[in-house]
């Protein structure tokens, strides 16, 4: 991954080096900064801690909203959308593995540096960063509006990944009424879901129908030796507008001794046509690609650009349902698995739906 061009969509060994460059300097300086002028970031409510974990907490209350408290209780239903959401997933997931059901649905954990990587890593932080932001916000903006206090609200940098938090009054918490408990717990996954539909909006309108921007060729593979380079935008094969549907049912084709299809090729809004020869045992034409964004967003602000719209959007996409199913499911530290303790009463109930839970997840994420 390292080795694919920054210019398409993710980075190269030399990028990725400057960015951890980038990366050590800052922390050097706040470190400099924290040990010979403490003060300076400890009035603008910063704490350092182990060197690279850096806490920002704001204590000035946010002013109530009685219109935002009305509005809380439709986050209730919507939170019961999110929580069967996670065990149709999980269960569909589990079934397609033992083969009760041709194929379910797929549930991957994502991982920073493993599946995720090159420039894709950076888009993941932003998200991960907006989803935080929108999930801890919502969660202390509920919460003031049914008179619940709300210690601080803030966020934290370990080393690149961000982390916000609100620190809720705990004894004002505890004397409210249920149904202002599970409206204040069930904002931050809500808020989390209903921003994964706008992003899925948004990627209705700027991902092309069809169309496959290359971003990177493997040396010595089949799309190299036919002159395919890296931001050339594949648009039809034979004749019909090219999709990966359609691209993987010419590669898996293993008619002896091959196969030919001519590829319409894009670069640099110049036209031309490519004929490939793919011998029979070759199932790779040999890129990393991306699904082509719409032509208006193209047009607007560039290939590169328009990539780099498509990807941040996906990912808040991605992160915030991510985010919104996890914390929707009772898994114990989850606002899910705390809403069950308010609404059972029973702990040891509540104990059983959490371990319940928590094992249906490890079974659908654990790879058979």
């Amino acid at each position: 991954m390292f080795m694919l061009s920054s210019k398409y969509g993710v980075y190269s060994l030399h990028e990725t080096l400057l960015i951890a460059a980038v990366i050590i300097t800052f922390w050097s300086i706040v470190n400099i900064v924290y040990r010979f002028k403490p003060g300076v970031l400890a009035r603008k409510g910063f704490k350092l801690y182990y060197g690279v974990v850096l806490v920002y907490r704001r204590k000035k209350a946010v002013k109530p909203s009685r219109l935002h408290r009305k509005i809380s209780y439709v986050y209730i239903p919507i939170f019961i959308v999110v929580l069967i959401l996670f065990y149709y997933t999980m269960i569909s997931n589990i079934m397609g593995k033992i083969g009760l059901i041709s194929r379910g649905v797929e549930v991957q954990l994502l991982i920073p540096g493993v599946n995720i990587t090159g420039e894709q890593l950076i888009y993941f932080i932003v998200a991960i960063a907006i989803a935080a932001f929108i999930h801890e916000v919502m969660h202390a903006s509920v919460a003031f509006s049914h008179g619940i206090g709300v210690k601080s609200i803030g966020f934290a940098i370990v080393v690149v990944l961000p982390i916000a938090f609100t620190e809720v009054d705990e004894d004002r918490f505890s004397y409210a009424s249920t149904k202002s408990k599970i409206a204040v717990l069930a904002a931050g996954p809500t808020s989390n879901y209903l921003v994964a539909l706008i992003a899925l909006l948004l990627l209705g309108n700027i991902v092309g129908q069809y169309g496959i921007v290359v971003l990177d060729v493997i040396p010595g593979s089949l799309a190299e030796s036919y002159g395919i380079k890296p931001g050339d935008i594949l648009v039809a094969m034979d004749g019909k507008p090219l999709t990966r549907s359609l691209l993987a049912k010419y590669l898996n084709n293993n008619t002896y001794p091959g196969i030919n299809f001519t590829l319409t090729v894009v670069s640099d809004k110049t036209v031309r046509q490519v004929t490939v020869s793919k011998p029979w045992n070759v199932t790779r034409l040999g890129i990393a690609f991306a699904n082509k964004p719409v032509d208006y967003l193209i047009e607007a602000f560039g290939l590169r650009a328009a990539l780099t719209i498509q990807f941040l959007v996906t990912w808040i996409y991605v992160v915030n349902l991510g985010l919104a199913v996890i914390n929707a499911a009772p898994i114990f530290v989850s606002d899910g698995g705390r809403i069950f303790y308010e609404l059972l009463k029973n702990k040891k109930i509540a104990h059983l739906v959490n371990a319940a839970s928590l094992a249906i997840l490890a079974i659908a994420l654990y790879p058979l």
